[in-house]
């Protein structure tokens, strides 16, 4: 009955009916586990963690209540508890595709390891080669370690999914650029624009693969938006620059640096003793 109720969305007479269950057979990790999960639909994350605490106590070898005690914990942004339990859980049960996925998003997004995050993220597509969302993540994780191909073919089989999704463009328009294929990119930084016309990532980007592609002018054009959708964001300054410098002025490109410099952007500053010394 509790069990059903809780699938149902009935989580105040869920946890009714499971207390009663339990009270009849404290031995049940289930229950106990079940009622977690009701407390939770009521927005009671204490109990609930008292209840998979519970539950693991009486049976430390509940891969689920480590799973959703290691969601309790992520709510509470307590990172380094949550993998412990995903870890746990995989110890435990090693292809539970779920696992794998929360620990490899901590590495990424709260531990910056990213070797490690591409470990879990290698994993679940292994367990199941449809999940459409480890594309996505595996995708960020390589260009984030300079795998550039590889992340434009994993960003491709998402958009393949999720054609609309911004970040995901973003990044695989990024990635080739660094692959030189420049056209491709633009074309990822124009369905951004289209959906989102004050994405100043998406113009500075664009602006860099035209520079790439030597249409200098069309550069600038888009550099000079970024930067007046969001004129404080140094890395657009130097690329700018860059552009600059490779269409001949230096002047131009020196100033730009300097405006960088002092937006404190360390790069601006090793370009400007490099480059634009002569010009003080």
């Amino acid at each position: 009955m509790g069990i059903a109720q809780t699938r149902v969305q009935d989580y105040k007479a869920a946890v009714t009916s499971l207390t009663k269950a339990f009270e009849l057979d404290s031995s049940r990790w289930e229950i106990i586990r079940e009622r977690g999960i009701a407390q939770v639909g009521l927005g009671k994350r204490d109990e609930a963690l008292k209840d998979y605490n519970k539950a693991l106590d009486i049976n430390f070898d509940d891969a689920e209540s480590f799973y959703q005690r290691g969601l309790i914990f992520e709510s509470e942004n307590k990172m380094d508890e949550a993998m412990s339990d995903y870890t746990r859980i995989i110890e435990l049960k090693p292809k539970y595709e779920d696992a794998y996925m929360r620990r490899g998003l901590i590495y990424y997004n709260v531990k910056r390891d990213y070797v490690l995050a591409l470990n879990d993220f290698n994993k679940v597509l292994e367990l199941n080669p449809d999940n459409t969302e480890a594309y996505l993540w595996r995708g960020k994780t390589k260009f984030k370690g300079e795998d550039f191909k590889g992340a434009d073919k994993d960003l491709s089989r998402y958009i393949d999914f999720e054609p609309q999704h911004t970040e995901a463009l973003i990044t695989r328009g990024a990635s080739r650029i660094n692959i030189n294929n420049n056209s491709g990119a633009v074309e990822d930084f124009d369905e951004v624009i289209k959906m989102d016309p004050k994405n100043f990532i998406a113009y500075m980007n664009r602006g860099t693969a035209k520079g790439g592609m030597k249409k200098y002018k069309d550069a600038l054009i888009d550099l000079d938006m970024a930067i007046k959708l969001k004129f404080d964001y140094s890395p657009a300054y130097i690329n700018r620059a860059a552009i600059k410098f490779a269409s001949g002025d230096k002047k131009g490109a020196c100033k730009d640096l300097a405006k960088a410099d002092g937006l404190n952007n360390e790069k601006a500053f090793h370009l400007i003793k490099q480059y634009c010394q002569e010009m003080k």
